[in-house]
């Protein structure tokens, strides 16, 4: 296996030049694709095509992004970590998803820590409650309470199985006592519209994904599952403010490479995306969609997955039956 690696890594440096090459030069002369496990125009799709689009015009490097989304991420990481690990096939990483989905799906498809290599968290995104403004929810109070006062509880939307919409949806209910039925969607653009026409309670989605419809006095934000308030958002209280400090989780999105990329191509790959979200002008179009760009190392990549691996183990010792 070491063999191998240096054997790649000579390959490298006549591929893509040195590592202390100047910033301004493309990565390879290669198209890179970039396999996004959601569909096209979704707020991951949207910030990653940001993301390659600075990165396009400031070294011409040039990209080829696949969406691939459907089995809870797990078709697009398999096609990743079967691709050659020269650089050229990079996955979008989502940690929360990434990791229930190799830990509730089964056979287990793949292993986060051995069959890709991570390569930087990029950013994270926010999730917020939201329910359509024609029920009765003013708050995360009045939801609970209903849904305990409603036989069989109340539903919630999701992009999917094992996503961090599914997961935060479990853990209100764990925390709460409350029933919730899951309802998983292939995509934000449906599950928003049976939202705003009251076929399902709420849904925890990002901000970008429900501009429109809170501008417009369709849908209501009643907290977000972060730390702290968005500045973007102040008036939106925490899931902790609300009560239910357990209740959270923000989306995690980084990116990797199969397992075998030599160490020199991840170091390239890191510096030109932390470099695309320094971009002023990137990171001004990111924070008017509520995203928090946050980009880190490869170790420190490996250790949130590694944290978020032990999370779920956690909380389906707790609930078994969650990965529904």
């Amino acid at each position: 296996m070491r063999r191998a690696v240096a054997v790649l890594t000579t390959l490298a440096v006549t591929l893509f030049g040195p590592l202390n090459a100047h910033a301004a030069e493309p990565f390879s002369a290669s198209p890179m694709t970039l396999v996004i496990p959601y569909t096209a125009g979704a707020s991951a799709d949207v910030t990653m095509r940001l993301l390659t689009q600075q990165i396009a015009e400031s070294t011409g490097q040039k990209f080829i992004i696949r969406n691939m989304p459907g089995g809870a991420a797990v078709v697009a990481t398999q096609f990743v970590m079967r691709s050659a690990p020269n650089g050229l096939t990079l996955l979008q990483l989502v940690v929360g998803t990434h990791s229930t989905s190799q830990r509730t799906t089964s056979p287990q498809p793949y292993d986060l820590l051995t069959d890709l290599e991570p390569i930087m968290l990029l950013w994270n995104l926010p999730l917020f409650m939201v329910v359509p403004t024609a029920g009765k929810d003013n708050s995360v109070a009045d939801l609970v309470q209903r849904a305990k006062a409603t036989p069989g509880g109340l539903s919630y939307a999701s992009t999917g199985i094992n996503t961090a919409g599914h997961f935060l949806g479990e853990l209100l209910s764990r925390e709460t006592g409350a029933p919730m039925l899951h309802i998983p969607y292939l995509g934000a653009s449906p599950a928003m519209t049976d939202l705003v026409t009251g076929r399902v309670d709420f849904y925890y989605v990002s901000y970008a994904s429900v501009i429109s419809f809170v501008t417009s006095g369709r849908l209501r934000l009643l907290a977000v599952a972060s730390q702290s308030r968005l500045p973007l958002l102040k008036d939106v209280p925490t899931m902790a403010e609300a009560g239910y400090p357990r209740v959270q989780m923000a989306s995690q999105f980084g990116l990797a490479a199969p397992a075998g990329t030599p160490p020199p191509i991840v170091a390239k790959l890191n510096a030109m995306f932390a470099a695309a979200a320094g971009d002023p002008e990137v990171v001004r179009k990111t924070v008017a969609q509520g995203v928090e760009l946050a980009p880190n190392k490869p170790e420190d990549l490996r250790s949130m997955i590694a944290a978020e691996l032990q999370r779920v183990d956690e909380h389906l010792k707790a609930r078994p039956d969650a990965a529904r």
